[in-house]
């Protein structure tokens, strides 16, 4: 869906929503959050600026939010946690015609939804929907393997797409199955190994050890050329001291890439998968 054909959509849903009448209240436990809706961030710069404006200038009843019958916020969430901040009354307009879908035309033009909120908005759909049980298993993945939803998305998918992101909005992404199921499994079972090999090597453990660009230099390292893990982690305990915190994941893997090529007579080139002379280490 074309941004223009999104627009015209919400254009058209919030037409239909003008002829409601609009209610106010300052009881905010009468309304409940849809498992599908994004959460509130407090402390985000965008909240802290909608609270400071609506505290300057109340606008709330120019911008009522909107509840379907069993009062489930589908769009406002932010503005009325504001006016529970404030203690100021919330004015809101009842559709017994919103859905799902409703949700996130609504919201197309507001603050854009991260990745990962557009993930668990299809992880909570109806279980009979086609989208539900790839999503699922996807923040299922996440929560059983204790990773962060960037990082499992990283070893998801088999290389990086431009798409990837799109194709997580879209609600047609599949999780792995067959040989792309065992190939991830793989890709998780080496960045364990690593990540473990790291904590375990390091009395102290180094700062960067929980950072998420020093995992997602790991998996970067492991997708761009699955390594020999025996001679990388032997490779490792030698040079682990001269191994140093990085700002980004692209630098971490390539201090792994010098690592793995320490000593080695012909150096493999893992962003080119291919072998060419060795050259001075920096490590």
């Amino acid at each position: 869906m074309t941004t223009s054909t999104m627009k015209e959509n919400v254009n058209v849903l919030r037409e239909k929503l003008s002829g409601g009448s609009i209610r106010f209240t300052t009881d905010y436990s009468i309304f409940k959050k849809h498992p599908q809706n994004r959460e509130v961030q407090r402390d985000s710069a965008k909240f802290k600026q909608l609270l400071a404006s609506v505290k300057e200038e109340d606008r709330l009843s120019s911008n009522p939010i909107l509840v379907d019958k069993e009062l489930y916020v589908f769009n406002g969430q932010h503005r009325l946690e504001v006016a529970k901040v404030l203690g100021k009354a919330i004015y809101y307009i009842v559709d017994t015609s919103l859905t799902a879908r409703s949700m996130l035309l609504l919201n197309a033009n507001q603050t854009n939804w991260k990745t990962n909120e557009y993930a668990n908005h299809f992880s909570h759909a109806k279980e009979d929907s086609p989208e539900f049980k790839e999503y699922a298993e996807l923040m299922a993945f996440c929560q059983t393997n204790g990773l962060s939803f960037r990082l499992a998305v990283e070893i998801v998918f088999s290389q990086k797409k431009p798409s990837s992101n799109k194709i997580m909005r879209s609600g047609r992404f599949t999780f792995p199955k067959g040989d792309d199921l065992v190939n991830m499994q793989r890709r998780l079972g080496d960045y364990r190994v690593i990540w473990n090999f790291f904590k375990e090597k390091n009395i102290k453990a180094p700062k960067y050890l929980h950072s998420e660009t020093f995992k997602s230099g790991i998996v970067k390292f492991i997708k761009s050329n699955p390594p020999d893990l025996n001679t990388f982690l032997n490779r490792l305990e030698i040079k682990m001291r001269a191994f140093r915190a990085c700002n980004s994941a692209v630098s971490y893997c390539e201090q792994f890439e010098e690592v793995y090529n320490f000593g080695a007579k012909h150096r493999v080139d893992f962003s080119k998968k291919e072998e060419k002379p060795n050259r001075r280490n920096f490590l």
